[in-house]
């Protein structure tokens, strides 16, 4: 459904923004150089590099025309560039005296205004090099600013959740909107009506009315922060982590919201296209830059689902996933010799997986039976270690080769019969807990990893956590992990670290580089978001104290990866790839 394509930046990007144009649109990009990088949306050549601030650049804005760009840095700095020539025109004095965490250009062009961590809004004249307004009474730094369609008001966003919206005719504050714990991270308002939609890292959306000035709608939380949000015809788009909430402005509720699975982890920008009825994203992680495309017009409500739902085709065919659920996708991997035996086709020829749904599992559980009674023994080479040694997966005893001498055919085949129901019951064993896993995991990312550490706390041997970690070895399962998740996960890792099985040591291995890989990016945007809104102490809208939790975890590993690392076999070279992407081990008191 998504339209997606990457590309590499020079430079670390801490910044995105798509212009206004909706024919040949642009995306500037705000880099840890001290310049911004220009390219079409729809392309890769570099349209225009910009350069001569001396600090990061944290914010951008296009003009309607898309012949120049604002820019501002780390420091405060603030510069307007030609794209054409890719000279600065205007270097902007008594500027802020912090991070500018947002820029907005009014579509004249001759007017844009900027907010700040020093907390001031201030309005610029693109004529002069001095600003014209400046409005000094938000309490918390700012992050959002925007301009209403007509001019004559705009609004911004703080750090503890208040929305102001002034009259820069008359020169003071009309409202202040206070629903909101979390920093406000977007706003937008509607091009026609008088609405104005706010995004907040409480993840909750808000629209506003701005003739009675009274909350609309307030939808319920997505447990991560909102990234952006827009107006797009008659829909609201909101987007999160892995997420993209759709809501039908003529009936505004959760219920009748579609929610599709987004391949972004952090939304940098969005815009819509009237004339395709396409929504475009952006988003940078490092140097690296996704751009995705979506028509609206392939987006339907869940009503309409549900009537496609009952026409699809039989039970024996796999079941369709909607998109309004999040669905963990691993499944039971043939290339596994654990796992070799475990997948079998059922009677009716259909599959059965980890992933399949409850009601599919125990329809299928008696049929299952019958091939399972047709098995063959799997050899000592394809198990792991027995369960003798408190080191491995839990699997019942190989048993000696009998004699042949004196003993019939019947013995020898009861012999091996016996043994087969033995490791057919452990390997059932072993689905029906990943089942259970699979539906906490659904519910509750957080739950499911509980269960497998009591598992292990409980006296249960690691069959239940190798299979958890492979399955998180699936890049699906890993790109919708919860941020709230990793720090669990991170102490099943550790657990797998310090047994004495090698096959787990090495499973254990390869989780922690994904997650320390896949947290970096995560832990670099954070960074960012919390230095421009500066709320830690007061609030965490941004999931701060989480990242700062997950990196002590990460660091509580390093010694343990050292020592690995020390090993002359397998485990010490895989352990020695792990540490370039591991954080530095914490300090000795």
């Amino acid at each position: 459904m998504f339209s997606v394509s990457e590309h590499r930046l020079p430079c670390d990007a801490l910044y995105s923004r798509i212009s206004a144009s909706g024919t040949k649109p642009l995306v500037g990009f705000g880099g840890r150089d001290a310049s911004i990088h220009v390219y079409p949306f729809m392309g890769y050549a570099r349209t225009a590099w910009l350069q001569g601030l001396s600090e990061s650049v944290t914010a951008l804005a296009f003009d309607p025309d898309q012949t120049s760009v604002v820019g501002g840095s780390d420091a405060g700095k603030l510069q307007m560039w030609d794209l054409g020539s890719e000279e600065v025109v205007r270097v902007f004095t008594r500027g802020h005296a912090s991070t500018v965490t947002g820029i907005d250009v009014f579509r004249s062009g001759q007017f844009f205004a900027t907010v700040s961590t020093d907390r001031i809004l201030r309005i610029w004249d693109v004529r002069k090099s001095s600003g014209r307004q400046s409005y000094k009474d938000a309490a918390a730094p700012l992050c959002a600013v925007q301009f209403s369609p007509n001019g004559r008001w705009v609004a911004t966003g703080c750090a503890r959740g208040t929305v102001r919206l002034y009259d820069l005719v008359a020169g003071k504050i009309v409202h202040k909107f206070e629903l909101h714990s979390g920093a406000i991270t977007s706003l937008h308002f509607h091009p026609d009506l008088y609405y104005l939609v706010v995004g907040s890292g409480d993840g909750t959306v808000s629209v506003w009315d701005l003739d009675s000035f009274e909350t609309r709608f307030h939808s319920s939380s997505q447990r991560t922060p909102i990234d952006a949000v827009r107006f797009s015809g008659t829909r609201l788009l909101a987007t999160s982590d892995h997420n993209l909430r759709i809501f039908d402005m003529s009936n505004l509720s959760d219920h009748t919201a579609v929610s599709l699975e987004a391949p972004w982890i952090m939304m940098g920008d969005v815009a819509y296209a009237a004339a395709t009825d396409e929504a475009w994203f952006v988003e940078t992680a490092g140097s690296t830059a996704m751009k995705c495309k979506l028509s609206l017009r392939d987006t339907h409500r869940p009503a309409q689902e549900t009537a496609c739902a009952a026409a699809a085709p039989p039970a024996s065919a796999p079941a369709p996933t909607s998109p309004s659920h999040r669905v963990w996708a691993a499944t039971l991997n043939n290339s596994n010799p654990i796992f070799a035996d475990a997948r079998k086709k059922s009677v009716n020829g259909s599959q059965s997986s980890l992933m399949d749904s409850p009601a599919r599992v125990t329809e299928n559980s008696a049929a299952e039976k019958v091939p399972r009674a047709e098995m063959s023994a799997p050899s000592a080479e394809t198990l792991p270690r027995p369960a003798g040694s408190f080191g491995g997966p839990s699997f019942p005893p190989t048993l000696a080769p009998p004699s042949t001498t004196g003993e019939s055919e019947l013995q020898m085949l009861q012999q091996l019969s016996s043994q087969h129901e033995t490791v057919s019951a452990t390997l059932q064993r072993r689905l029906n807990t990943l089942r259970v896993v699979r539906a906490l995991w659904t519910q509750s990312q957080p739950k499911a990893l509980v269960h497998v550490k009591r598992l292990y706390d409980d006296g249960h041997e690691f069959g239940p956590l190798f299979d958890l970690l492979t399955a998180l070895q699936q890049h699906r399962v890993k790109e919708k992990m919860l941020t709230e998740s990793i720090a669990s996960v991170v102490d099943l890792v550790e657990i797998a670290l310090t047994t004495d099985y090698e096959p787990l040591i090495l499973l254990g291995l390869r989780t922690l580089r994904s997650v320390a890989t896949t947290f970096r990016a995560r832990m670099e945007e954070a960074q960012r978001r919390t230095r421009a809104s500066q709320s830690t102490g007061h609030n965490d809208p941004l999931g701060w104290s989480q990242h700062q939790h997950v990196m002590e975890k990460l660091r509580n590993c390093c010694p343990i990866v050292f020592a690995l690392a020390e090993r002359c076999d397998s485990v010490g070279e895989e352990a020695s790839a792990v540490l370039p992407d591991m954080p530095p081990p914490p300090r000795s008191q």
